[in-house]
């Protein structure tokens, strides 16, 4: 599990330094929705649910969890770089939203909801969300 959450992290940085400042926000999105991609939200969904009856696997699913808010957190902050101080923390709190709401996602998804359609969703939200933060 750490192994596949560090090639995900690697890859968020990854593209947010090959980001263009005004695209970072949009990488981030995109990097969000891929963490729903094979079979690493369920791995995780498996091991959440181990770690109820084990308390040291407990431990270290939630030191593990603390460590990526943290860092989903730091590069949240580099993704809403450049904007106003008003329109950064309005994007940095849709970006956070987002973390839950592709969440609940990869929750329909575990259990054989239609990947097409949340897709499709994602995308629109994506798009809406960003197209509110061009200028004028």
């Amino acid at each position: 599990m750490a192994e596949l959450t560090t090639q995900s992290l690697n890859s968020l940085e990854t593209s947010m330094e090959a980001a263009d400042p005004r695209d970072r926000s949009s990488a981030f999105l995109d990097w969000l929705w891929s963490t729903l991609e094979g079979d690493f939200f369920v791995l995780g969904l498996e091991i959440l649910t181990a770690s109820r009856s084990d308390p040291e696997l407990y431990q270290s699913v939630r030191t593990g969890a603390d460590q990526l808010i943290s860092l989903i957190d730091s590069v949240i902050d580099k993704a809403v770089e450049g904007l106003s101080e008003s329109d950064a923390r309005r994007m940095a709190t849709v970006l956070q939203g987002s973390v839950h709401l592709v969440r609940g996602v990869g929750l329909d998804l575990a259990i054989g909801g239609n990947v097409n359609f949340h897709r499709k969703r994602f995308e629109e939200w994506r798009d809406t969300l960003l197209s509110s933060f061009e200028p004028e």
